[in-house]
């Protein structure tokens, strides 16, 4: 019986048939494949296949001591030809293999088939009408098992990761180049206990309870492990741990196979300890970054933007609109106008507003913005944020101080300069309540009797006046 794979990609190319009578001398079929360079002659009898007739028969019939001059060649066919139809030719694979048992799946030849024609090389494919059409190498089951067991071990040498695998002791039973490479032990860890290799009892247990689970069966991938190296620094990898199995299902060994990841690691802490330097960096700064993405319209902040603006970091990026909202409203159409213009015009901008956080506190902050232009269109914009409240109180303050002396220069400039008491204390009392920005400002004469009479005020609304009044 014979069993083939699916083919890889068509079928396989026939190989002539190469045709001699059964009456015909061995010595004359043997010529006759001689000068034909071929390996087999079809033998038949009218337009029936009676066999193949093979180099390996040729020295079979040799070592017999056979005179081949006097036999007929179909005397020496030891079994019935192995056909297949041309339908079963066009859908079999290029390796197909004989005798498969019942219920063995095709992707796993068993290493030796029971009852396989020996020495079986070639199998004949024949019309409907069973007119040989050509003959198609074939290989064993054990052939083809001998193959694959072959190019697995070249996969698993040439692997740049480090693989091995152990029995139920614990025992390493194989150990490939890359295990050499990155953990630096030779083949002498074969034998060994992977005990060796693990650097704490906790990480021991661990693996223990995997290596149990697999040899019950079971798989487990992206697993972090750390093995102890020959230089005594530890490699971290990425392993996967699966069951070798035996012909009869049967798991005897649990394989490693590892991804060294210890470089990555190392890359991923440095990293996450910029950010926290970065984080703190910002926190001491006040200054946060952010990312607006103008496609999807969501802002991307550093936990020190959500800071400044009163909110929790633990929660997602706010949208533009929830930006919105937290500007002071009288500084929201200029902070559009800029996002706009660096949106239109793909510029920088620097822009300072207001902010009010959800407690109600005011805040000062300056944006500094900078557009990323695609295919002459703005995608993103990103920048910095600061919370400039400290700086722009103190501004105001010196402002204020400013105001305040200039005004009280100018009073003392007013009075040396005029006699019009009068025309001094009106004009002082006005500038003294534009600079308080103050509803009123009077000047209150004492009596002895500690009433007294307002004498000059300066009110925003003149029915509120209280000049003249004694009080």
């Amino acid at each position: 019986m014979l069993a083939a794979c699916p083919p890889p990609a068509g079928n396989q190319p026939l190989l002539p048939p190469i045709t001699v009578a059964a009456p015909t001398l061995a010595a004359d079929a043997v010529r006759l494949m001689h000068q034909a360079q071929s390996s087999y002659v079809a033998v038949v009898q009218g337009t029936t296949l009676l066999g193949l007739f093979t180099t390996q028969d040729l020295v079979r019939a040799i070592a017999q001591g056979i005179d081949l001059q006097t036999v007929a060649i179909a005397d020496l066919l030891r079994q019935p030809p192995t056909t297949i139809t041309e339908a079963e030719w066009k859908t079999s694979d290029s390796l197909p293999y004989i005798n498969q048992p019942p219920n063995q799946p095709p992707n796993q030849p068993p290493n030796q088939p029971p009852n396989q024609p020996p020495g079986l090389d070639y199998v004949s494919v024949i019309d409907s009408a069973g007119v040989l059409l050509g003959v198609m190498p074939v290989r064993s089951a054990g052939a083809i098992a001998l193959e694959a067991h072959s190019q697995y071990r070249q996969m698993v040498e040439n692997s740049p990761n480090p693989i091995f695998w152990v029995n139920r002791d614990a025992t390493i039973q194989s150990w490939n180049p890359a295990c050499e490479r990155v953990f630096q032990y030779g083949q002498d860890m074969l034998g060994q206990s992977l005990h060796r290799l693990i650097p704490t009892p906790a990480l021991w247990q661990t693996v223990q309870s995997l290596m149990v689970q697999v040899f019950e069966g079971q798989s487990f991938a992206n697993v972090e492990l750390t093995f102890c190296c020959q230089d005594g620094t530890e490699c971290l990898t990425l392993a996967r741990l699966y069951p070798l199995a035996n012909p009869q299902g049967q798991v005897e060994a649990c394989i490693f196979t590892n991804t060294d990841i210890t470089e990555y690691k190392r890359v991923a802490i440095a990293l996450r300890q910029r950010e926290r330097d970065l984080s703190d960096a910002q926190r001491l700064a006040h200054l946060g970054s952010w990312d607006y993405h103008i496609q999807t319209q969501t802002v991307a902040w550093s936990e020190e933007v959500y800071r400044i603006f009163g909110l929790d970091p633990s929660q997602p990026s706010p949208s533009y609109r929830t930006l919105r909202r937290l500007i002071h409203p009288a500084d929201v159409a200029s902070f559009e106008q800029f996002v706009k213009q660096a949106i239109a015009t793909g510029t920088a901008y620097n822009h300072e507003m207001r902010i009010i956080r959800q407690d109600g506190s005011l805040r000062y902050v300056q944006n500094r913005g900078q557009a990323i232009v695609e295919n002459g269109r703005t995608i993103r914009l990103f920048g910095t944020t600061q919370d400039i409240t400290e700086r722009k109180q103190a501004e105001l303050r010196l402002q204020q101080q400013t105001q305040r002396e200039r005004l009280i220069a100018q009073i003392a400039q007013r009075i040396r300069q005029s006699l019009d008491s009068s025309e001094v204390l009106s004009t002082t009392v006005d500038e003294v309540r534009q600079f308080l920005q103050a509803d009123r400002v009077l000047i209150y004469q004492f009596r002895p009797d500690w009433s007294g009479r307002v004498v000059m005020e300066a009110v925003e609304r003149a029915e509120w006046s209280l000049c003249d009044r004694i009080i």
